[in-house]
């Protein structure tokens, strides 16, 4: 008889807390956004964009770029990111 797994913890995401723990991702995929090296014409889809920093970056590559996340406070600090 298999072992009855313990319950899962809904995830806590915080865009508060965003900054200190997890900054560190646009900056690592700085390198694959030069890899891939997109143009103007092309249309990017950034899907759990966080708060919005590399979105900001894609946008100045490609016009036609948009960030989704699920929670709200992200979305309002992805906005915030693509009107500074």
């Amino acid at each position: 008889m298999a072992e009855a797994r313990p319950a899962l913890r809904p995830q806590q995401w915080s865009a508060g807390r965003y900054a200190t723990h997890a900054r560190f991702v646009s900056g690592l995929a700085s390198g694959v956004v030069e890899w891939l090296a997109p143009k103007p014409s092309e249309r990017i889809l950034d899907l759990g964009c966080g708060d919005g920093v590399l979105t900001a970056d894609l946008l100045r590559l490609a016009p036609c770029c948009a960030g989704g996340n699920r929670t709200a406070d992200y979305v309002r600090l992805r906005v915030e990111a693509v009107k500074a």
